[in-house]
């Protein structure tokens, strides 16, 4: 019978005892990450001319994406500057956090940003100037060229 309680009173202390984790720590683990992260206050597309690399009667420029203080380079392309995105798809203009466009000689790009999660996704959408016959003979050139160009983690380091 003796051995019956003992055999109890060290199973109580072996189940009090439990996984060892100091609820304290792990607690104070969780207030130190955030649940949510904000999306950047000031962001936008910007264009800098390229100077010396241009065909004549081609300019040529860098897209970048200013983020707050920070410029990062998102794309070059064969244009004057940066425009309102006219002709961007519903893709592009929903839910986006920075748009811009480009046209030049009848061919363009639509640039966005979206934030998600903690990513900045920078997309490109192609853009040319189609006629009916064009699209009657290859209907897929009608749907947007949507791709990502750039993944961005936020917040910058």
């Amino acid at each position: 019978m003796k051995n019956i309680y003992l055999f109890f009173i060290g199973l109580f202390f072996l189940v009090g005892c439990g996984s060892g984790e100091n609820p304290s720590s792990t607690t104070s683990q969780k207030e130190e990450t955030p649940t949510t992260i904000e999306a950047p206050k000031n962001i936008s597309f910007i264009y800098e001319p390229m100077k010396g690399l241009e065909e004549p009667g081609s300019p040529r420029g860098k897209i970048y994406l200013q983020i707050e203080n920070e410029k990062i380079l998102v794309d070059e392309e064969t244009i004057p500057g940066l425009t309102e995105a006219n002709s961007a798809s519903e893709e592009m203009k929903t839910n986006n956090i920075a748009l811009a466009g480009t046209w030049w000689a009848g061919f363009g790009a639509n640039y966005a940003a979206f934030f998600e999660g903690r990513k900045i996704i920078v997309k490109k959408e192609v853009v040319e100037e189609l006629t009916e016959e064009m699209v009657a003979e290859n209907p897929a050139l009608a749907k947007p060229q949507i791709e990502v160009i750039k993944e961005i983690n936020w917040p910058l380091k």
